[in-house]
């Protein structure tokens, strides 16, 4: 359920407004609605939305290109690395703006 998180959205609807790239770690207590605030955020923008788990690297890496490998980054490409992906990524992120 999304409640009153009207301060959390507005601070990333600004953030979101500015219209650059960036990366916006989002962390906190458990089951207080961080993923359900993203969730409501992210409806109807281009985005890329992964949660981490406590997996291995090799495991998180290959969820992360994943989700990467999305219209948005629209890449056939294998990725060798976590920074190619961020690479990657921020380059097509400023094509797009």
């Amino acid at each position: 359920m999304f409640v009153n998180r009207v301060s959390e959205l507005d601070l990333l609807e600004k953030r979101y407004s500015l219209g650059k790239a960036e990366l916006f770690v989002f962390y906190g207590r458990r089951r207080v609605g961080k993923t359900e605030l993203l969730v409501h955020f992210c409806e109807g923008k281009r985005s890329i939305f992964f949660v981490s788990d406590l997996g291995s690297e090799i495991s998180l890496r290959t969820a992360l290109f994943v989700v990467v490998n999305t219209p948005l980054v629209n890449s056939r490409s294998k990725f060798t690395s976590h920074s190619r992906v961020m690479f990657t990524t921020h380059d097509r992120v400023d094509d797009y703006h």
